[in-house]
């Protein structure tokens, strides 16, 4: 958002992917809003997202949908076999991929979540390993940080804890993986692409548009057990992934040709 409002006094012409979202636990929401506000060109995700985006503009112009970049060609990533991942991270079991990172609208809530964080996690753990990636550097990020180191101490055979996977050892993860857990953005736009059902917890992501694939649940680890409980009776997700659409580089590519024209 700096970036942008930079250049707007200079007449530098932005375009904006993933515009139009909503994340109402995050205060990402404000920044993307602002950046859409000032773009001249827009390739949101989804038609929803679209509609969205026009109604902030008052108008339709240069408005494409495209879908969303990070699933484009997924299955020409070099991805790595189970095997290779399983021996890299020395993971033997089913296992469940988590990601929690904190809800920056409401700050001082992130104390109790980080509470749920360990006691609902220590729970689950007895009845299937958690791969965990670690939490971002937004505010309050530490409070999980804690919770999450308290928990590896508490059930060390039962946590697999990775500061970073980077791209594509996390998109083995998810192929990889039983279902997902948190509240994390990949739950939401990725993980119906790998056929993964997600239990998708508190307000971070609340707003953005989902495929079948997602349970949405509070801060409760009743909750989370019970929906943990159904989902790991449903076997793989079969629906569509509403982010996706084929050649999501080549749409972005081929409008941008005919707005130079």
């Amino acid at each position: 958002a700096a970036a942008v409002q930079a250049g707007i006094p200079f007449g530098v012409k932005f375009a904006h992917l993933h515009g139009g979202e909503t994340t109402l636990g995050a205060i990402d929401n404000v920044y993307r809003h602002q950046i859409t506000l000032a773009s001249r060109l827009h390739f949101p995700a989804t038609s929803h997202f679209a509609n969205r985006i026009a109604d902030l503009l008052g108008n339709e112009d240069n408005i494409f949908t495209v879908g969303s970049l990070s699933i484009d060609e997924l299955n020409e990533m070099p991805i790595s076999s189970e095997e290779e991942f399983r021996s890299k991270y020395d993971i033997k079991e089913d296992f469940a991929l988590l990601t929690f990172h904190p809800e920056t609208v409401s700050p001082k809530e992130n104390t109790q979540h980080a509470d749920f964080v360990f006691e609902a996690l220590h729970e689950i753990s007895q009845k299937i390993l958690l791969v965990i990636t670690m939490p971002n550097a937004d505010t309050f990020g530490t409070v999980y940080r804690s919770a999450l180191l308290k928990l590896k101490s508490k059930a060390e055979s039962r946590v697999v804890l990775v500061e970073n996977f980077g791209k594509l050892n996390y998109f083995a993860a998810m192929r990889y993986s039983k279902l997902l857990i948190g509240n994390t953005s990949s739950g939401i736009i990725e993980a119906a692409s790998f056929g993964k059902y997600v239990i998708n917890v508190g307000d971070r992501q609340k707003g953005r548009a989902q495929s079948g694939n997602v349970f949405d649940i509070p801060f409760s680890t009743k909750k989370l057990t019970d929906v943990l409980e159904e989902v790991l009776t449903l076997g793989d997700y079969t629906g569509e992934n509403i982010y996706h659409i084929p050649g999501t580089v080549e749409l972005i590519i081929d409008n941008l040709k005919k707005l130079r024209k």
